[in-house]
């Protein structure tokens, strides 16, 4: 379940990109397999490529 207290933070913190592919993995059950260091890993890579 995605927590929206933690995409308004995220966003405040000008972390767009993170919060945005944070609600892309909740919204896509392909990721739900993932472990939690793919997962986060993959919010910091976009999260920097965007950058």
């Amino acid at each position: 379940m995605m927590n929206q207290e933690t995409l308004c933070k995220l966003t405040e913190m000008k972390m767009g990109a993170m919060a945005e592919l944070y609600q892309r993995q909740g919204q896509n059950n392909e990721y739900q397999g993932m472990d939690f260091d793919d997962r986060f890993n993959l919010l910091v890579d976009y999260e920097y490529d965007r950058r």
